[in-house]
């Protein structure tokens, strides 16, 4: 449900220029990254040592997952535009 708001925002009645989008995405952003790290995390436990082998591409996921949660600006950026929000700050 969140990706269909993001991808259509006119449906559901969001600006998709404005600082309600920006926040909602990042917050998306947030769960999903964190939710992969876990998930790849798990995957790796569960298969012992050929989660850390190439062969099986799950360590290549792990790194993807973390280079995934720098992209745009890491945590520490999308937690100020989610509190920027949040408080309706004016100042950028």
């Amino acid at each position: 449900m969140k990706a269909r708001m993001m991808t259509a925002p006119d449906l559901y009645g969001i600006d998709p220029t404005g600082v309600e989008f920006l926040a909602k995405t990042r917050a998306n952003k947030l769960f999903v990254t964190d939710q992969m790290t876990i998930i790849i995390n798990k995957a790796m436990d569960l298969m012992g040592s050929h989660g850390y082998a190439r062969e099986g591409h799950i360590e290549k996921h792990w790194r993807d997952s973390k280079i995934i949660s720098l992209w745009m600006g890491g945590r520490g950026l999308a937690k100020l535009d989610i509190a920027r929000w949040f408080y309706d700050c004016k100042s950028f």
